[in-house]
């Protein structure tokens, strides 16, 4: 079961969160716990990308894997992702976004075709860390933070990128949710809520 592998990037510092957010909760389970169950559902490649790894037990299927480079960017979790993963395509999936819904990621990632990555955009939002991505971006991705690009917007206008708006995704329902982000407890909070709203009224 190895379409497309799947690299979780948990190398955020967390800072407006307070604390780590790969081990935050929702219910009984941390959001790295709850990407990782999902991820072991639809492939048989899964890596955790950071720059510690002590703190990640040894499950199955997946593999740990530390940052390839220092500096303080997303691109590095995607490059670092690129070099390492199995297939020759892969979804990046940012430990943050744990409500990220299964279909979704194998519709993203059978999206991709001939391009260099599948990236949805959401009610305007484009998000580059729920995407999918061709290993073959790895040198054009090496060569622009040899530079000093650190931006990951920046480097997109770099390569060929199919966009997927909300009208190509399934489920459609509910993808503010699915696609939140978390970066405070506010956040997690509201997102909570709103998920517990939507699965009441729908």
């Amino acid at each position: 079961m190895r379409d497309f592998s799947i690299a979780i990037l948990a190398g955020g510092q967390s800072r407006r969160f307070g604390s780590d957010k790969s081990f935050a909760k929702i219910g009984e389970k941390c959001f790295f716990q709850i990407c990782y169950e999902k991820a072991l559902n639809i492939t048989d490649d899964i890596m955790i990308i950071a720059k510690d790894l002590s703190k990640y037990p040894d499950l199955k299927n997946l593999r740990k894997i530390k940052d390839s480079l220092t500096i303080q960017t997303p691109l590095v979790g995607i490059l670092t992702a690129c070099q390492h993963a199995f297939c020759q395509t892969l979804f990046v999936w940012s430990v943050d976004s744990p409500f990220m819904d299964e279909n979704i990621i194998k519709n993203i990632c059978y999206s991709i075709g001939s391009h260099d990555a599948a990236i949805p955009v959401i009610y305007q939002k484009i998000h580059p860390l729920l995407a999918c991505y061709n290993k073959r971006i790895n040198g054009i991705l090496e060569n622009f933070l040899s530079k000093g690009n650190l931006k990951v917007l920046d480097f997109l206008k770099s390569i060929d990128v199919f966009y997927l708006n909300e009208e190509m995704l399934l489920p459609k329902e509910n993808l503010r949710t699915i696609f939140a982000n978390v970066n405070t407890k506010e956040d997690l909070n509201l997102t909570i809520s709103q998920e517990h709203f939507e699965k009441n009224n729908s």
